[in-house]
């Protein structure tokens, strides 16, 4: 069938057709018994009253061929390129309490761009032990045809997956740069994850009185509505709910505290008027500072997951940028909860940031000082003309019986 067109002459290609509808379905995650409704037959009908319409078995085959496809063309190109390809993958447990792996592929293709694609969702078998890790990990690089063309592999700290990456190590070592000494690459998301949850440890008193009042509130319908005339009265707009975080998700409780942070007049009316605990205003105080340094790790954590440019390079830069807004929050409310949190987060970081790499562990004393092994950490100087934010950054290893510095 020919149509007259501005620009020409337009022929129906039924194979077309199917092609784009196979690749709306896919896109929009269209339900396959959705193409036997007769309502979307009789749309097609509208369209183009030759074309044959296709049900939902025959557009599923349609999706798996295509999906067949494409791997084929993703296998090709992985297998081709002349860079090394870094991997980062996650274990995570489904509400159904089974394991699952996700294998990302990043590689720099031959037109220079930088270029993310999935290439395994592997279920894994309890335990999930190293071993369990590796061997899901090795039969996907193996499938792919890309096994000797790992550079890195980006997992977090758990133990399971340094296990797995020693055992990579151990059956590549031949095919990998340096011999796989940095095969795995510590995820800094998490990294800044465990950080920020040991330093919230501590300043738990304020954030549960607010997570507690804001639990009464949206608990029922009528505390909603009483909670919304304060609003009201006080020329604040009205909540369909409030947020309310998942104690383990920081990012949530950042989100529930700024909430709070805005309706802090009415939930203060509301807990007078309903005779329920709330935050005091130091409490407050402290949840402003908790809610502004919680941001600056929010931000950072956001610059680290991006996947279409490299963020190593912003590590360290994001760190030090987000421990300086903690200091500053702390320097502004000496001695109170946000200054405990801190020191912790300060502690805590120092452990979790220098643990596993290249010179991370202090330095042994001499052999006939043995008993102050480990050495503790001490602040130095730092030389004029070196940024603020990391004056608390360099330090040395101090003797515990000599009293003596080393330099890392």
């Amino acid at each position: 069938m020919r149509k007259r067109t501005g620009e020409g002459s337009f022929v129906f290609d039924p194979r077309k057709t199917r092609e784009c509808m196979v690749k709306w379905c896919i896109s929009a995650e269209v339900a396959f018994n959705k193409f036997d409704d007769p309502f979307f037959a009789s749309w097609m009908e509208s369209l183009q009253p030759s074309f044959r319409g296709v049900g939902r078995q025959t557009m599923r085959n349609d999706c798996i061929a295509r999906f067949k496809m494409m791997r084929q063309e993703l296998r090709n190109e992985l297998q081709s390129i002349n860079s090394r390809i870094c991997l980062t993958s996650d274990l995570w447990t489904s509400n159904q309490k089974l394991g699952y792996l996700c294998l990302t592929a990043h590689y720099i293709d031959a037109n220079f761009i930088l270029k993310k694609k999935t290439i395994a969702f592997k279920d894994v078998k309890y335990p999930h032990t190293g071993l369990a890790v590796e061997e899901v990990i090795t039969k996907c690089l193996i499938e792919w045809g890309i096994k000797e063309k790992v550079f890195t592999i980006t997992l977090d700290n758990a133990s399971n997956n340094q296990s797995a990456c020693d055992l990579l190590r151990e059956s590549g070592r031949s095919d990998m740069l340096f011999g796989g000494e940095h095969l795995h690459i510590r995820c800094c998301a998490h990294i800044l994850n465990l950080l920020v949850q040991d330093g919230m440890a501590i300043a738990h008193g304020a954030i549960d009185k607010i997570r507690d009042l804001v639990r009464h509130i949206i608990s029922s319908p009528s505390r909603i509505q009483a909670f919304n005339e304060i609003a009201e009265r006080s020329g604040l707009p009205s909540k369909a709910g409030l947020i309310l975080d998942v104690p383990n998700r920081w990012n949530s409780t950042h989100n529930m505290i700024m909430e709070a942070i805005e309706y802090k007049v009415v939930l203060k009316r509301y807990a007078e008027e309903q005779l329920e605990p709330s935050p005091d205003d130091e409490e407050w105080t402290n949840s402003e500072a908790i809610g502004e340094f919680l941001g600056a790790f929010e931000e950072a954590t956001k610059a680290f997951s991006a996947h279409r440019s490299p963020t190593s390079h912003l590590f360290l830069h994001n760190v030090l940028y987000s421990g300086g807004r903690t200091m500053a929050a702390a320097a502004a409310h000496p001695g109170g909860q946000v200054a405990t949190t801190d020191e912790e987060m300060v502690y805590t970081g120092r452990r979790r940031l220098l643990s596993g790499g290249p010179g991370s562990h202090p330095p042994r004393c001499a052999s006939k000082c043995g008993s102050c092994n480990p050495c503790y950490p001490v602040h130095v100087s730092v030389p004029p003309g070196v940024l603020v934010t990391t004056e608390y950054y360099p330090e040395a290893w101090r003797c515990k019986c000599r009293n003596q510095l080393y330099m890392p």
